[in-house]
């Protein structure tokens, strides 16, 4: 399988003579923005249910670049001989404080076993016991051990790379790697696709990445799916990869459809603390093994915050940590109580070591660090948005499956989940009428009109990224005020107005950055 490139945000140029002519032009019965998990799985359940369809999928980078191949932990399930999915159900509910959707949450945890069968059976290589069932981890929030997990600390990697090979070969869906979609095509009351750019050559089989242009590509479609990620790449401290910076959500608020609790942000606990972007993660499965959070003095501090200690939801342990960083100077995971590290947990062992740490004998410093959109665009069971033909599955999306406080390694799960769902209903969707076609053809010239010449990047540009980081760490982070919040929307206005009008992109990262600051502003973040 080809590797993920990881520089795939190189800046491209397009010449503005007939711009609008040199695009291509496509229709689709679904279109997919975005290749983690939910986006894979819907253009996989897509094509087994209509053969016949044309699916179009889009992604910024290479077939499975995103924030779920970071994904270290696993996917929950009630698989064990001792669990059920009434209690994945409860312990979704206690740590989301009960201000869960129940009937997703059952939704969720019924179906959850069939779908770790279902990736399975595509070919994700879980973890087995000798005796063939899966093997099991055990995390913060969870009163059993349902954690199927696979590579060793890799399970977000292992599930897209197998999933984008199958996708890779279908008959039925077209991938256009290298190709960002910077507007949704409306008619003011439903969504008919969208217009994008990608580099030449970035067409089906993904070559051409040495491309130094980029054309139009205008898709009108029955229904549009939104898989695109959340907003944590956005913050200064993040375990997310830069594709997930929020414009999926910026693109769907744009044409009116509703979003909520973008403030509420989940904050991993245990970030490597190197001056690196994203920050490496140190999995929740390594303090289920016995694992230990000790402050500046040397002490273990969590059993002073929670009974459950250092495997109480992520919310209290990744404020327990930052206080405790604040109150004596740094936070250590002490790994040495976890037996056969390097056995069990071997891509964690190598990368610390590659990092000149032992953790044999020393414990490492650890940070908090943005990890997951709680909030997103609202939609139904099915994915439905609130503007019709177009929605949501993923990081993206608010389902109401995690509540305030998403439960470790639920949000794979909920991405797997509602990717096939929410395929599935956007196939009921009813051809696009003339007037549709012709709306959304107005709808992309005025789009491309916008881009009449300049330089133009598929993300947004690292200077861009570097200011969000730092306003929405002081006005969004682990530590608000109000005045820290008005501080950094002033900040984001600065930004925003300075910013080229070719800067779509980034245009877009401050759009979300700004929903997420005025979430916190208004107290239900």
């Amino acid at each position: 399988m080809r590797p993920i490139d990881a520089n795939h945000d190189a800046a491209f140029f397009f010449a503005p003579d007939d711009f609008l002519a040199q695009g291509d032009r496509l229709d689709a019965d679904l279109l997919i923005l975005g290749s983690g998990l939910a986006g894979l799985m819907a253009a996989l359940r897509a094509a087994e249910r209509a053969k016949a369809a044309r699916i179009i999928l889009l992604t910024r980078g290479a077939l499975g670049a995103s924030a779920s191949r970071f994904a270290q932990g696993g996917l929950a399930a009630a698989v064990g001989e001792d669990d059920t999915p009434a209690r994945h159900a409860e312990d979704t509910v206690r740590a989301g404080r009960g201000a869960n959707d129940r009937r997703i949450v059952e939704r969720v945890t019924q179906e959850a076993p069939e779908i770790v069968r279902r990736l399975a059976a595509y070919g994700v290589p879980f973890a087995r016991t000798t005796a063939g069932a899966f093997h099991l981890s055990l995390e913060g929030g969870h009163t059993r051990r349902r954690i199927v997990h696979a590579g060793g600390a890799a399970t977000g990697r292992a599930i897209v790379d197998t999933l984008a090979v199958r996708v890779r070969s279908s008959a039925t869906v077209s991938v256009f790697e290298r190709t960002a979609a910077f507007a949704l095509l409306d008619d003011g009351s439903s969504v008919l696709g969208a217009v994008a750019l990608r580099a030449d050559g970035s067409a089906g089989s993904g070559e051409g990445t040495g491309a130094r242009t980029v054309r139009p590509l205008v898709v009108r479609a029955r229904a549009t799916l939104l898989a695109t990620g959340g907003v944590t790449a956005l913050f200064g401290r993040t375990t997310h990869p830069p594709e997930a910076f929020g414009e999926g959500i910026a693109l769907a608020a744009g044409v009116g459809a509703t979003v909520r609790d973008l403030g509420r942000i989940q904050f991993h606990p245990t970030a490597l603390d190197v001056p690196e972007r994203p920050l490496p993660l140190l999995t929740e499965a390594l303090r289920g093994e016995g694992a230990r959070l000790l402050n500046a003095f040397g002490e273990r501090f969590m059993p002073r915050y929670d009974p459950a200690a250092e495997l109480a939801p992520r919310d209290v342990v990744a404020r327990a940590v930052f206080w405790e960083r604040r109150r004596t100077g740094g936070v250590w995971l002490d790994l040495r109580p976890v037996r056969r590290l390097a056995d069990r947990f071997p891509t964690i062992d190598i990368a610390l070591r590659s990092r000149g740490f032992d953790p044999d004998r020393t414990p490492v410093p650890v940070v908090p660090a943005a990890h997951f959109t709680m909030g997103g665009i609202v939609t139904d069971a099915s994915g439905r948005t609130t503007v019709p033909r177009l929605y949501a599955a993923g990081e993206v999306a608010w389902t109401g499956l995690h509540g305030h406080n998403r439960l470790a390694s639920n949000g794979l799960l909920e991405a797997a989940a509602f990717g096939g769902w929410a395929a599935e209903a956007a196939l009921d969707e009813p051809p696009l009428s003339l007037a549709e076609r012709r709306a959304a053809e107005a709808a992309a010239a005025k789009a491309l009109g916008r881009l009449d010449a300049g330089r133009v990047r598929l993300t947004p540009a690292p200077e861009t990224l570097a200011a969000l980081g730092a306003i929405l760490d002081a006005g969004a982070g682990l530590a608000r005020t109000p005045e820290a919040v008005e501080r950094a929307l002033q900040a984001l206005s600065t930004l925003a107005e300075a910013l080229p009008p070719e800067a779509v992109f980034d245009a877009l990262a401050a759009s979300a950055a700004r929903l997420v600051l005025e979430d916190v502003r208004s107290g239900s973040g």
